[in-house]
């Protein structure tokens, strides 16, 4: 994942962080200044308005977004690799921006904004590729067994990862580690391998 060097990426970070807490935008200023270590003036310095500051927050989101998925395009790495190197940063990136998935789901229901519209078609194009390595890695090319294995794969790293899960039985499993969050993704991937 990125590191933030300067403090206008620090606040755009962080604005992204608490609007995934929330599940929403109505994040303060004071809230971002207090997140991020700085004043508010700081805010006002590297943006004008906190509509401007969204913008590029958003403009943030993508990018990072794009990260993550950019192992799908890896010509050095097999299927498996691609299908494990992904799994491991969506969870990295989920415990990053926790509730980050509300927020795009509710990016992705309004197609009227832009980075709605934006959002929508690339999960469309990304989940296409994710698919194709799935019939790669358990060799059945039946389209509907692939969209469940996409489902049951994302939705196994997603909902133990976000914040908002709380259930005790996730207490022994840890995904902030590395070597752990690694081990959970083999995992998935053999129990994937064995539904054919």
């Amino acid at each position: 994942m990125k590191q933030f060097d300067s403090i206008k990426e620090k606040i755009l970070d962080r604005t992204l962080y608490l609007i995934g807490k929330k599940g929403a935008t109505d994040v303060s200023v004071r809230e971002i200044a207090k997140e991020a270590g700085v004043n508010v003036a700081a805010i006002n310095y590297h943006f004008r308005t906190k509509e401007m500051m969204l913008k590029e927050m958003e403009n943030l989101f993508i990018d990072n977004y794009n990260q993550v998925y950019d192992v799908l395009d890896d010509k050095k790495l097999g299927a498996e690799e691609k299908i494990e190197k992904l799994l491991n940063e969506i969870i990295e990136y989920t415990i990053h921006y926790p509730g980050i998935t509300i927020l795009l789901n509710k990016k992705m229901a309004d197609k009227k904004s832009e980075m709605g519209r934006y959002v929508d078609k690339s999960i469309k194009e990304k989940s296409k590729k994710i698919k194709a390595l799935i019939k790669q890695i358990t060799g059945n090319q039946d389209d509907e067994v692939a969209a469940f294995n996409e489902v049951v794969l994302l939705s196994s790293i997603v909902y133990p990862a976000s914040d908002s899960q709380s259930i005790s039985f996730y207490n022994d499993l840890n995904l902030s580690d590395k070597t752990s969050r690694e081990k959970y993704v083999k995992h998935i991937i053999k129990i994937m391998k064995g539904r054919e």
